[in-house]
């Protein structure tokens, strides 16, 4: 049997808050952030906040090809420098 995966990531190490929601036509949302719960940040004029990158991936070889997926984009896009990841 063959299984067609969606994964998910958030780039952050922080507190952060996943959902998922399901509306009455089947259709999956899904959400990612800081959690905002007791979470504030004071910008002062002219700064930025910028926040973390949601990563989403799609495997139709199931759970080992989404690794594979996630192993090589980290591998080759997040991981900086001359250190082996």
């Amino acid at each position: 049997m063959k299984y067609f995966i969606y994964g998910f990531n958030l780039v952050y190490s922080g507190n952060f808050l996943a959902d998922v929601e399901v509306d009455q036509y089947d259709t999956a949302r899904v959400t990612m952030g800081i959690n905002p719960f007791y979470f504030s940040w004071q910008l002062e004029p002219g700064e930025a906040f910028q926040t973390p990158e949601a990563v989403m991936v799609y495997s139709g070889e199931g759970l080992g090809g989404m690794s594979r997926i996630y192993h090589k984009l980290y591998r080759t896009r997040l991981c900086r420098g001359e250190i082996a990841c």
